[in-house]
């Protein structure tokens, strides 16, 4: 289960077509090129659609081309050799690539987009990306930890203030069944990427704006010392790191590490990861 602490943030995984269709005629079918998947967790389910799909069907036969190691590297390779994949997961990469991408607009599986989805990958009015997942910031829990430190059921809703957090985390830390109250992991994208992305995001409902905090930070003119997000985040990260686990050598924990421990009872919260919980969960 998810608590989220701060206001659920959506990340866009854009699935791209690229101009070089990597299609070659094999046994009657269309071979079409996929560069995995962007999400290791979802890699054996994600597996099993492909041949589900390659079984449904005689017209095209999807292949996928493993990730291995940096995506943008990858990707950068392949499009310099001449094999860039039909089908691309893309986020932030969009525009290194926007040049090598087809024009989807008019596709069918375009319409079925939300409207906003495709705002950033949308340029003099022409679609070039389809988002495919949803991705939410949140803290997990284990319910039976926290109903143990609250003496009863915990109910996340009245988690609305960090007092109520540094309360909540205070009692899961006094508990002899824990280790400690969560589990921060230090990893790049979790700490570096989706937690701090919370302070951007929190920035403005308007992405113009949230560009324009970047921008800020990058030539120096941001005033973060009266920035009311920064502070309330930075106060939140204290917290946090106060009660973590892992708190006389941060970044040492592994992502299974992380996992165990939430699954397992030794914490109360943690920052990932559902599929890996449940497989270790008491």
């Amino acid at each position: 289960m998810t608590n989220n602490v701060r206001r659920t943030v959506f990340v866009l995984f854009i699935l791209l077509l690229t101009l070089s269709v990597a299609a070659v005629q094999a046994q009657d079918r269309v071979q079409v090129t996929i560069l995995g998947t962007i999400k290791p967790e979802i890699a054996e389910p994600f597996t099993e659609a492909v041949a589900a799909y390659n079984a449904a069907q005689t017209q095209y036969e999807v292949v996928v081309i493993p990730r291995d190691g940096d995506p943008v590297q990858m990707m950068t390779s392949l499009s310099a050799s001449g094999n860039m994949p039909t089908i691309n997961n893309m986020g932030q990469e969009f525009g290194l690539f926007k040049d090598t991408l087809c024009d989807v607009t008019d596709t069918t599986f375009s319409q079925h987009a939300f409207p906003g989805t495709q705002s950033d990958v949308t340029i003099d009015g022409k679609v070039y990306g389809m988002p495919i997942t949803i991705e939410a910031f949140g803290l997990l829990y284990n319910q039976a930890v926290l109903d143990e430190a609250v003496g009863g059921t915990f109910d996340p809703a009245t988690i609305t203030t960090r007092s109520a957090l540094a309360e909540l985390l205070a009692a899961v830390d006094a508990l002899d069944s824990t280790q400690a109250a969560i589990h921060l992991s230090g990893l790049d994208w979790s700490l570096g990427a989706h937690f701090t992305n919370v302070l951007f995001t929190d920035q403005s409902a308007d992405a113009a704006e949230r560009v324009a905090f970047i921008d800020a930070l990058k030539d120096g003119s941001s005033d973060l010392a009266n920035n009311e997000v920064f502070n309330g985040w930075a106060d939140t990260l204290d917290l946090l790191m106060q009660y973590n686990q892992n708190a006389p050598s941060p970044l040492a924990p592994t992502y299974d590490d992380g996992v165990l421990a939430l699954g397992l009872g030794d914490v109360g919260s943690g920052s990932w990861a559902t599929g890996h919980c449940r497989t270790c969960s008491k």
